[in-house]
């Protein structure tokens, strides 16, 4: 037999030490492209890091501070800062620490407003969903955010094939109801979309063109679209769906996203049911009340 069959050929595009790998399977050759996909992800850093893209720490509003030095004392006066204001900020903000996302047009208020609605998938009132799993989804979608699969236009179709990915792979029992369950929410949610915005414009008049742009997009995002989507998202996850063994990552995201609700993991795994009561999520009301 040659160095080539049994997998110890000197060449780099094979062989046990090269990027590709030989495996003998029935008497036969196959090439392995394994290391591959595993030197790829390495390369992303929201593999490994829950706050790379949100640390948690970029605010807005901060900048519009007026400093009072009198010869005595000084003094910091912050003044009031509209939302609109604020939220532009905040994503300015972002962008000086990821200029790459600002022409896909990915904002940070953006992002969070995903974690809300992932959030709210797996704490509704009667949610065979894990929050667990809707964990894994972002953290698949921050991975595609930053690998340059998603922009603005794209998002929604992007994450929701994210979660679909999610629960194939994560949840047990009843997989086909719990997909059945999503579908029939996210299509709720995005359809009804518009009341929303209605509602929310009695306190924000100045924010009505871009939440016009985000009711356009709400009530256009087509379900087929995200099962077309489905397996290009496989494939820009290099076929990954676990974090490393070891890995704190989707803890780490697990425990942010009960930070909205400012409940602990500790709390939440210990009573579970308490917190699907509809006076603590306010059912699809819950979006009137975010400052995002």
């Amino acid at each position: 037999m040659e160095d080539g069959d049994n997998g110890n050929t000197n060449n780099p595009n094979g062989g046990a030490n090269g990027p590709l790998m030989n495996t003998i399977i029935g008497g036969k050759v196959l090439r392995s492209y394994r290391k591959v996909l595993y030197e790829n992800h390495k390369e992303n850093p929201c593999f490994y890091d829950a706050f790379f893209l949100d640390s948690g720490y970029i605010i807005g509003g901060e900048r519009r501070k007026k400093l009072i030095a009198l010869p005595s004392f000084r003094s910091t006066v912050i003044s009031f800062v509209d939302r609109k204001i604020a939220k532009k900020d905040l994503n300015t903000n972002f962008y000086v620490q990821h200029p790459e996302l600002e022409v896909r047009e990915i904002r940070l208020t953006q992002l969070r407003r995903i974690k809300y609605e992932l959030l709210l998938y797996a704490l509704e009132p009667n949610s065979p969903l894990e929050l667990a799993t809707v964990a894994h989804a972002y953290w698949y979608f921050e991975r595609l955010v930053v690998q340059g699969m998603v922009n603005r236009s794209n998002r929604k179709i992007i994450v929701a094939s994210c979660v679909l990915l999610a629960i194939k792979f994560l949840e047990t029992g009843d997989v086909t109801r719990k997909l059945v369950y999503f579908k029939g929410r996210w299509k709720k949610y995005h359809s009804t979309y518009y009341n929303h915005v209605l509602r929310r414009r009695d306190d924000d008049d100045d924010d009505e063109e871009e939440e016009e742009d985000e009711e356009r997009e709400g009530v256009q995002v087509d379900w087929r679209k995200v099962l077309l989507a489905e397996f290009p998202v496989y494939v820009g996850l290099d076929f990954t769906l676990l974090p490393d063994v070891g890995s704190n990552v989707i803890a780490v995201h697990v425990e942010r996203l009960l930070q909205i609700i400012n409940v602990t993991m500790q709390e939440y795994y210990g009573r579970r049911r308490s917190f699907e009561e509809q006076s603590l999520l306010g059912g699809y009301t819950y979006y009137n009340y975010l400052y995002y």
